[in-house]
């Protein structure tokens, strides 16, 4: 009878164990298993010029975002931004940027720029219609400085000047904006610009907007300072572009030496 008893009570604590286990309890007789977690898909990688192209679109839309609130911004200071209108805004522009700048220029230097390149000459005017920031602009087809072999078309800032009874309104900032903007709407790949070594404002502004330090000038100016060569890039070169559509294998081969003819 006592073996009897022993059989039922192990009987009954096996029976238990089991039960708990389904149960999902657990108990001294069985040992939880942490559930397998289902394996993630594969992370989808996009093709290298698709890649590209969402790049410089966010790029683009980073541009108008930022154009949007700094126009409001001005806006609220009863300053507004145009583009160049005619012979009457030369003057204003001339006696800003001669005010502003350390470097003189000829008004055949002015009319070199404005005369060819109006619609990249953006203007802020106050309530009176007054000029009080200035942005003079060109384009011109230039050498990769990576690529040599490549034509880029490439944007230049020549010269930026504010009034500065007012720079608490950003207008410095929105003046490249604008000018960014209208260079990457006529297709331009990248845009430079030079800028004292020793400015540091103007430093400060246009590396915020992306610029970097690309080259260092010795001497530059008259006044014997130096000035670095800031870039902005838009674009993916063209070489980079159609390695992009490329596969990886045909890519790699256009590094590859080209086997010499045996003599």
């Amino acid at each position: 009878m006592e073996d009897d008893g022993l059989e039922m009570v192990l009987s009954s604590l096996a029976s238990s164990s089991i039960n708990s286990a389904e149960d999902g309890v657990q108990c001294p007789a069985t040992k939880e298993t942490s559930p397998v977690a289902a394996p993630s898909p594969p992370a989808t990688r996009l093709p290298e010029h698709e890649r590209q192209q969402r790049v410089e679109e966010e790029r683009r839309q980073k541009v108008l975002s930022l154009k949007t609130s700094l126009v409001a911004l001005g806006a609220e200071h009863g300053v507004r931004y145009i583009t160049y209108g005619g012979e009457h805004h030369l003057h204003e522009i001339m006696d800003l940027i001669t005010r502003d700048l350390s470097e003189p220029y000829s008004i055949y230097t002015y009319r070199y720029f404005i005369y060819q390149w109006p619609k990249l000459c953006h203007l802020a005017v106050n309530e009176e219609g007054k000029v009080v920031g200035a942005i003079v602009c060109k384009m011109e087809n230039a050498k990769n400085s990576t690529f040599r072999l490549e034509t880029v078309k490439r944007g230049y800032i020549a010269m930026l000047a504010v009034d500065k009874t007012i720079r608490r309104v950003k207008i410095g900032t929105a003046l490249v904006i604008h000018s960014v903007e209208s260079l990457i709407n006529n297709g331009c790949d990248e845009v430079v610009l030079e800028t004292e070594t020793t400015n540091e404002a103007a430093l400060r502004l246009y590396e915020n907007l992306g610029f970097a330090r690309h080259k260092r000038l010795l001497k530059y100016y008259l006044n014997g300072v130096d000035a670095f060569r800031l870039k902005l890039w838009l674009r993916f070169p063209a070489v980079i572009r159609e390695r992009g559509k490329m596969s990886l294998m045909e890519s790699l081969q256009l590094d590859l030496p080209q086997e010499q003819p045996k003599a």
